[in-house]
This record gives C-alpha cells, structure tokens and sequence, in this order.
C-alpha cells in the first residue's frame, strides 16, 4: 500500500491482515516503486495525492516495468470528483475508492480484484517471491568460494521445487521438492539435469538459454515428462541471482496428464 498518511496505513494494514493477507507499505512514489519490484505483490493500493511524485505518474510507472505492469492497482483517494475517478480507470486502475473508506468496503475490493486475477499471475509472482528471498541472502554471502555451497544448502530446505543454475545453464543444486516434482532422486536431479530441456529449451548452449539470461527474469509454461511417464505441466520462473552469474528456477505444477499410450 502506498499512502502518504499514518492513520490511514494503520487502518487498510489492520483490515486487510485481519483477512489474511500480508501487507508491506510505502510513503511516497518511490518508495513504493522500489517495494513494488522487491516484494512482488499480488495487489498495490494507491494514494494519486503523495509526495515528490503523482500517483497517476506511478501508476503509469508500474504499468512499463514487466515485473509490475499485470498487477492490479486500488486506487484509494480522497479525491473524489468524478474526472479524477475516471482518469484513475483510464490508467488502468481495477478500482477506484474514496475517503474515508470503511474497512468493509476495502476488504470487499480486494477480495473481488483477487477473486478475479489470472491464477497464472498469482502463481508466477508467488514463485518471484521465494527466488528474490534467494537472491538476498546470495547478495547478503558475497561471491566467496563457499557461496554456491551455502546456496545448495538453503535451496535443498525449500518447500518449493527451486533449481541454482550457473551462467551456463548447468544445474548445481535443486531442492527436495524439485526431486519430488520430477519422481528422481535429488542426485539424480542434479547429475542428469532433468530439468534441462525446461531451462534452456533445446541445450544449455541454445540460444534460448542466452535470451533467458539476458531477460534477467521470465515467467511462462513449462512440462516435462515424469519418471513414471506422465507429463507434467507447470508454471516456470527464472531470474538472476544477481551475482557470480548465477541463476535461479522455480516451478510449480498446475496439472498433470497421462502419457499418451505408444
């Protein structure tokens, strides 16, 4: 939520994490900007009134950056003339709320806004959010000798199926998970690079793999095909680790099918 005034942040924070969400905030445009690229959310609530810079130039800012532009964006305003509403929509705004809101009333938009969002999106940015939380604590080791190591280690504990690929493509750790997903064990995961053909298309030296890397991060569908023969569909995230050239993956499955008989 980004919103210049105390009170009001207090109010929309309590409401909305008494509904189970969690809630970052932010005073100003930029601040805002710089938490709406590093939390990855699934929402952003926003004041047009707030310092150094205009909501509507935020709004515009968001919708140009490739991690933020399918968010959908609340407007909460205490300016409430009619115009002002309708450029809010114009923008790109999903809805528009004015001062002084009731705690149902933003409660009751979330939910319909969320209720309506792409499960692809949800998904992708759920995947975002585990992979920058690697991304800090690989900045926060430093490119030491032991930086690897100590990623594996972190990306082996994760729920999630989590893969560490270095500037080449070529897998270096991937979590239980991920061994789960595949029906291999986790040795073999990472001996046999079953996901491969996911990660870099038709090689690790394919031009795929260059223009993925290059991207710093992308999102899209992935499958392959289980141990056990079924195929396995999933949403698929790369982004960079941000240093030593190191990658990261994420996957999530969203259905599987029977192999189709030979």
């Amino acid at each position: 939520m980004i919103e210049p005034h105390e009170d009001m942040l207090e109010l929309c924070s309590y409401c909305l994490e008494a509904d189970g969400y969690r809630v970052s905030t932010a005073r100003d445009a930029d601040e805002g900007f710089a938490c709406a690229l590093t939390e990855c959310p699934d929402l952003i609530i926003i004041e047009l009134v707030l310092p150094r810079r205009g909501g509507f130039e935020l709004i515009h800012q968001l919708r140009d950056h490739s991690l933020t532009r399918d968010v959908p964006v609340v407007v909460l305003t205490g300016m409430a003339d009619q115009g002002t509403l309708a450029a809010a929509k114009a923008h790109g705004a999903a809805a528009t709320l004015t001062k002084p809101a009731m705690p149902d009333e933003i409660q009751r938009a979330v939910k319909e806004i969320l209720a309506k969002a792409d499960p692809a999106h949800l998904i992708d940015r759920q995947l975002r959010r585990k992979l920058i939380a690697v991304r800090h604590l690989a900045q926060r080791l430093g490119a030491g000798a032991e930086l690897r190591q100590h990623l594996a280690r972190f990306i082996d504990s994760l729920q999630q199926a989590v893969l560490l690929l270095d500037e080449a493509g070529r897998l270096i750790a991937a979590s239980k998970a991920a061994a789960s997903l595949t029906g291999y064990a986790e040795t073999l995961v990472r001996e046999h690079s079953v996901f491969e053909a996911i990660v870099a298309g038709e090689g690790v030296s394919s031009d795929c793999w260059g223009r993925t890397r290059a991207a710093e991060h992308w999102s899209g569908c992935a499958q392959f095909v289980h141990r056990d023969g079924h195929t396995v569909s999933t949403r698929a995230v790369y982004m960079s680790a941000g240093i030593a050239g190191l990658q990261l993956a994420a996957f999530a499955p969203t259905s599987c099918a029977p192999a189709a008989p030979g």
